[in-house]
């Protein structure tokens, strides 16, 4: 989930005891996408950056 307070949190929707990350991030995020395979999420900030995470 991207959010307004510099955060971007991920966790597995398909297990339950699955582990949660949170990224900080320089600046507020606008929003965010999973590649097809999961391996790679893309989120955009409000100062026109495209962030690439793994």
């Amino acid at each position: 989930i991207c959010s307004w307070n510099k955060t971007l949190r991920s966790w597995s929707v398909f297990v339950s005891q699955s582990s949660r990350e949170t990224f900080l991030l320089s600046t507020d995020a606008l929003c965010c996408a999973l590649r097809h395979d999961g391996k790679q999420l893309a989120v955009s900030t409000v100062d026109a950056q495209i962030l690439f995470l793994s």
